[in-house]
Order: C-alpha cells, then sequence, then structure tokens
C-alpha cells in the first residue's frame, strides 16, 4: 500500500465531498496552485433577538468549512439587523458597533454589493451559512445571488 502524503497545513476544514464545489473529482486536488479570493456574508437578528458575538463567528467558522482547498476568505461583510428590511434599507445599521464581535469588518451587504461591481474588487466568490443568513425574504435572497452573478461573482 503506497503512503499517504502528509495533508497540507491550513486552518480550513476539507471540502465535504458530494458538493457542488467539492474536489474529490479533480485528481490530486491539494496540488493545484489555485487561490480563490472569497467575501464572507454573515447577518444576525436584531441584537435583542440573537447575540452577534456568537452567532456571526459560527456563520464564519462553517462558511470556512465548506471551502475547498486553495479558496481563502479575504474580506468580511456582515450585519446586525433584522433580515427583513427591503433591501434598499439593509446595510445602515450600526448595531454592529455595541458589541465586540471578533471579526474584522470590511463593510455591510450594501458594500458587498457595491464592490461587487467593481472591477478590481478583491473577491472573485461570495459565501455565507445559509441564503435564509442573508435575507429572510427569499425574493431578496435571490436578487442578492442574481446581482453577484450579473457582477461575474459566484455565490
Amino acid at each position: 500500500m503506497p503512503a499517504t502524503p502528509p495533508a497540507p497545513r491550513s486552518s480550513w476544514a476539507p471540502p465535504v465531498p458530494g458538493r457542488p464545489w467539492a474536489t474529490d473529482g479533480i485528481p490530486d486536488a491539494a496540488a493545484l496552485p489555485v487561490t480563490v479570493p472569497v467575501a464572507w456574508l454573515g447577518r444576525t437578528s436584531t441584537e435583542d433577538a440573537q447575540d452577534p458575538t456568537l452567532s456571526l463567528p459560527r456563520q464564519l467558522r462553517n462558511a470556512r468549512a465548506a471551502l475547498p482547498p486553495g479558496w481563502v476568505i479575504v474580506a468580511h461583510f456582515y450585519d446586525v439587523e433584522s433580515g427583513r428590511k427591503e433591501l434598499h434599507e439593509r446595510g445602515n445599521s450600526l448595531a454592529h458597533q455595541n458589541f465586540k464581535i471578533p471579526i474584522p469588518r470590511d463593510g455591510s451587504v450594501a458594500d458587498l454589493l457595491q464592490e461587487a461591481q467593481c472591477p478590481d474588487r478583491r473577491f472573485a466568490a461570495v459565501i455565507c451559512e445559509s441564503i435564509e443568513r442573508v435575507a429572510r425574504r427569499t425574493y431578496f435572497g435571490t436578487k442578492i445571488e442574481y446581482e453577484l452573478e450579473q457582477a461575474g461573482v459566484a455565490l
């Protein structure tokens, strides 16, 4: 039986086999020198309904665990506000400033969508724990996904 090469050191969890982004069908995927820059998008409910210091780190851990090798989170966008707000009203809350959230913040969902339109954006894809975390109304979750797709950014 051939010796198994040591796994590359990484803070990311291995990809989940069978998922669309899994590398189980690619021969020697760990040897690929590709790095895909990814933006993470998170949201918690209003500060009185959910603890953002617990929820946002959990969402980020789960998102990291779903990334295949070579995909790296380079930007963090999150909000502490209701996911039922109209999309044009989202991203204006300053509630995140009331907490010691241990994640650097590059902006809100509105900032993410704005940067996605820029040709020099920092990311090629966006990951979130669940589209339901991003928006509680299906229409707005689909609209965010559509706007990213139109900008050439995978969700």
